[in-house]
């Protein structure tokens, strides 16, 4: 605990009726006992960030005489969420500032002067401007994801200058400044950083602060599972883009039930291009997933030829009936091996080639990748809890898409920019995006023989949809 002087007699310990949970404790350590002089913190929804990094705050003011600020999005904020704000016991949040220490309060302001000398203050940056010309020695920026990023450039010489300090708290607001700070943030060794979704924050006992049925409560009053995601879960959703699957329709495949009696199995094989990345096998029986994996090659001295004797593996044992290769890359090796054996038909996938619809689509890829959008469309799919679904759920829901500059062609985002943008490669949902490289309600008599589609299975195909059970 820091200790403030005695004034006029007068010793406070703070901080004030606040006790930290054990996922509070690390930044109250790092900023109040370790130095620390730069904190991300991207907590969820009801997690106690104000109350946590307003003691945290008083605590410094204790510590070292000067002024100090926390800024929200706008001065309305500002006055409702800490200047007027409590917590959902009724303790107002400028209640951990001991009165004895308060000398004067500005209500206009929202400025609290204390007998030690220091200041505090609450501050909107849509007003940065009444500040200027000051020399602030700690700062929370609260709901940086709302912030206007100019608040911080202008704070962050003043802070470097006089070894200040300054803590960042948000819940994802999309890809943008804050997300930018948060990636950097958790590379760099001097900045404390951290992410915080419902699964991490628990009592002593094990238990989550936010149960499942408080979850359901919000879902039941309308959210949507986009915003749970974002607001329960962290997940950096880009709003200003098109997802182009909603998560919606994901959520209801993973509980609907659907089976077939008959159906040819597809599988999509992915091959991974880069060390970076994973092969992945996905197997699809028209409507229904049915074997989700993924595999590394790295370090593999022959990776073709690795591949491809696990694909055998998974012939011999049943798994599927005809394959559809990403034929990029070392893809291409691996389907003419697969070929060669001559025992199922391999189809080669060049998802760079022209979309069999120039009109409405860049390439092969955005075609076939619409193809999956309007498979969930349809709703006769299913999501079933099988081994890695994870995996698949994880891929499609950071898929997205935009229109071609200056034409209506739709372009879903490519595996090189989805990689920046979340640091891995969606190899599992191209794999799956490979099984309907096609339009999924083509029978095999109507794939153009130019895809290599074998006559012997049009001749019997048979409509899984015809069999689907709800």
């Amino acid at each position: 605990m820091a200790r403030v002087k005695e004034i006029k007699s007068i010793t406070v310990n703070l901080p004030v009726n606040f006790a930290c949970r054990g996922y509070q404790y690390g930044v109250y350590d790092a900023i109040v006992n370790k130095g620390t002089k730069r904190a991300v913190c991207v907590w969820h929804r009801r997690g106690g960030k104000d109350k946590t990094f307003i003691n945290i705050l008083t605590v410094m003011m204790g510590k070292r005489k000067g002024i100090y600020y926390y800024f929200l999005p706008t001065y309305n904020q500002g006055k409702k969420i800490i200047w007027d704000g409590m917590d959902k016991s009724g303790f107002k949040f400028l209640s951990h500032i001991p009165e004895e220490l308060i000398l004067r309060k500005n209500d206009s302001e929202m400025k609290i002067e204390l007998v030690t000398g220091s200041i505090f203050q609450v501050v909107g940056t849509d007003n940065i401007d009444s500040i200027m010309g000051t020399n602030p020695v700690g700062c929370v920026f609260s709901e940086y994801s709302l912030q206007n990023p100019q608040a911080w450039e202008f704070i962050r010489p003043i802070l470097l200058e006089n070894d200040g300090w300054a803590i960042f708290n948000f819940t994802p607001r999309g890809n943008n400044h804050a997300k930018k700070l948060y990636d950097m943030a958790r590379l760099n060794p001097h900045w404390y950083c951290e992410l915080f979704t419902i699964d991490d924050t628990k009592d002593e006992n094990g238990n989550r602060y936010i149960t499942d049925e408080m979850i359901e409560e919000e879902r039941v009053s309308g959210m949507s599972e986009a915003l749970i995601e974002q607001e329960y879960y962290c997940k950096f959703i880009d709003a200003e883009r098109n997802m182009l699957i909603p998560w919606e329709n994901i959520h209801d495949a993973m509980f609907r039930r659907i089976e077939y009696e008959h159906g040819m199995r597809i599988a999509g094989l992915d091959c991974a291009r880069q060390g970076r990345d994973s092969n992945a096998l996905v197997v699809r029986m028209g409507g229904q997933v049915t074997h989700i994996e993924k595999w590394s090659t790295a370090g593999i001295s022959n990776p073709t030829m690795f591949s491809a004797s696990h694909v055998l593996d998974r012939y011999s044992q049943k798994m599927f009936d005809v394959i559809c290769v990403d034929s990029i890359g070392y893809g291409g090796g691996v389907a003419d091996y697969l070929r060669g054996k001559g025992r199922f038909d391999v189809y080669d996938v060049n998802v760079a080639e022209a979309s069999s619809d120039s009109q409405r689509f860049a390439r092969l890829r955005d075609e076939a990748w619409w193809n999956v959008r309007e498979w969930f469309q349809n709703k006769k799919c299913s999501l079933p809890k099988i081994p890695n679904r994870e995996l698949l759920i994880d891929d499609l829901k950071e898929m997205y898409y935009e229109f071609v500059k200056g034409s209506e062609k739709v372009k879903v985002v490519s595996k090189a920019d989805l990689y920046e943008l979340i640091g891995r490669s969606p190899d599992v949902g191209d794999a799956f995006m490979h099984t309907l490289a096609f339009p999924v309600d083509q029978t095999l008599i109507n794939m153009t023989h130019s895809r290599n589609m074998n006559q012997q299975y049009a001749d019997n195909y048979y409509d899984p949809y015809q069999e689907a059970r709800a």
